[in-house]
């Protein structure tokens, strides 16, 4: 009782992890194993049994559940190919409790091995690179089965007595061939290295920021677009442009070949997300930066006099409140908010009139003697769209 409680709480947990799981990633795995195993087995029921056994055994790749093996090994069983179901066989029986097998499907692997096993030679070969292919001619002609990539085994087939020619092969590495010996009952283990054909051939690079930089194995190769002839191998390529996120990726140089790769690059976060967008003042007349400093200038002067004028309001004002006498409070209390008030005038318009005055004067430094002409624009504000890691904001700023 106590055993089956245990099972019970382990099996609510589990599927609380699944449904909590950061992302969803073994939920959507197991959706896409549920997925290709439904149609693996509708496929099998409508006789086509090549077409249900790839997508079973893309639901075996994805989570090698006990009902999966057990519908890819009926599918090889209903093509008619008893090695391949063999094969997965062994593996479902090893992978799989007894208490959770198939009785029929059971029976019939024990069957199956002792009658075929028996006779034949079981051919194991794990390949640098794993994904080269595989293939046993007979010295008759006749090819053999293909392999089956057996999860932590490798590939494995099973091979009539006799000498065969096993070919592996890859686009990217030379072909090797073994001849071999098979015989009944006996088991063969192969490691095999393709090596890399050796010559030159080009790499050519074009990105989606031209002029990015380009690495090749951590040294600088040059700009995008770049064409450079390289020793075939495999290399690592890294792209980065300035605002942007850098691009790294493998490629694998053949002899003769031009291998070609298209980047895009994508805008990296708290890059300006566009250039700044001046809002522009046209001169009216075709006036040039120093007549707008004139008039700035100009301006300057007049809110520098003002000042001064609000200045000498401010000291006469002064000067009448300290002759009247102590007793006087309203009339001193009245001066004194008009001194206030002239005081603030006088500050406004100084600040004012400095600025003008310093930005005329840097106007008239700064023209080129060109002249103004219809079109010339002077800048006054410039906003720019930044993106940040934690906010969008507009940045602002006074020019020329």
């Amino acid at each position: 009782m106590a055993g089956r409680v245990t099972r019970s709480a382990l099996g609510a947990l589990f599927l609380l992890l699944l449904l909590l799981l950061p992302g969803g990633a073994l939920r959507a795995d197991y959706s896409e194993a549920e997925k290709a195993y439904s149609m693996g087995r509708m496929l099998v029921d409508m006789g086509d049994h090549a077409g249900g056994v790839f997508e079973l055994k893309k639901a075996v790749a994805i989570m090698p559940l006990p009902r999966y093996l057990e519908a890819l090994i009926e599918a090889y069983r209903a093509a008619g190919q008893e090695d391949a179901a063999l094969l997965w066989g062994v593996y479902y029986q090893e992978s799989t409790r007894e208490d959770r097998r198939s009785v029929d499907l059971n029976t019939w692997v024990d069957q199956a091995r002792e009658r075929l096993v028996s006779r034949l030679c079981l051919l194991t070969v794990k390949t640098d690179p794993k994904d080269a292919r595989l293939k046993v001619t007979y010295d008759t002609g006749v090819e053999g089965q293909p392999f089956q990539d057996i999860p932590g085994k490798g590939r494995q087939v099973l091979l009539d007595p006799g000498q065969v020619l096993l070919v592996a092969s890859h686009e990217t590495r030379k072909e090797e061939q073994r001849r071999l010996v098979a015989e009944g009952g006996k088991r063969l283990d192969l490691d095999l290295t393709l090596q890399r054909p050796e010559g030159v051939g080009t790499l050519t690079v074009t990105a989606s920021e031209p002029g990015a930089v380009v690495l090749l194995d951590g040294a600088d190769a040059g700009k995008a677009p770049l064409q450079k002839e390289l020793k075939s191998g495999r290399y690592l390529v890294q792209v980065w442009a300035s605002d942007h996120a850098e691009w790294s990726g493998f490629v694998e140089i053949m002899p003769g070949r031009t291998a070609e790769l298209t980047v895009t690059l994508k805008r990296a976060p708290g890059a300006s997300l566009a250039q700044s967008k001046p809002l522009k003042v046209e001169g009216g007349g075709g006036m040039s930066l120093a007549t707008w400093g004139w008039i700035c200038s100009g301006l300057g002067v007049a809110l520098l006099g003002g000042g001064g004028y609000t200045y000498s309001v401010v000291f006469s004002k002064t000067d009448e409140m300290n002759k009247l006498k102590k007793s006087a409070t309203k009339q001193r209390a009245d001066l004194q908010a008009q001194v206030d008030s002239y005081f603030l005038y006088t500050m406004i318009l100084g600040g004012a009139g400095v600025a003008a005055l310093g930005g005329g004067i840097t106007m008239i430094l700064l023209d080129d003697g060109e002249g103004g002409s219809d079109g010339e624009s002077l800048q006054l504000l410039s906003v720019a769209p930044v993106l940040t890691p934690d906010a969008f904001v507009l940045e602002a700023g006074f020019g020329f």
